[in-house]
């Protein structure tokens, strides 16, 4: 009678009408509530790209497998680096295959560069 109906509907009262009245011998009319609902809610799943954090670092969009994954403790923050070097010019000999470049703050050792594309 009272399907999809998400709390108990209370006492309430039948009361014969006249176009249809109650008929019967010794009618007796119960009531019970066939599902106590508690307080506890129940709400739609939240897409992840509507979750917010208060950050002050650019995150990294994360997904493992092609599923969006969260960032063990949220910190999945990029720092982003401007770069301080500049190339000015360059020269490659073909018969030795050097590449020369000349430029300002390049870096001084090979462990300090991080890559180098040249076509």
């Amino acid at each position: 009678m009272f399907d999809d109906l998400k709390s108990d509907p209370g006492q309430f009262r039948i009361v014969s009408a006249e176009s249809s009245p109650l008929t019967g011998n010794d009618i007796n009319i119960t009531s019970t509530t066939e599902q106590n609902y508690g307080t506890n809610l129940m709400y739609d799943v939240i897409p992840f790209e509507m979750l917010k954090t208060f950050e002050t670092e650019e995150q990294l969009i994360v997904t493992v497998n092609g599923d969006p994954a969260a960032c063990h403790n949220l910190t999945c923050g990029i720092s982003y680096i401007a770069p301080v070097a500049t190339v000015t010019a360059f020269t490659y000999d073909l018969s030795t295959k050097v590449l020369v470049i000349t430029g300002t703050d390049l870096p001084t050792t090979v462990a300090e560069m991080q890559k180098v594309k040249f076509a």
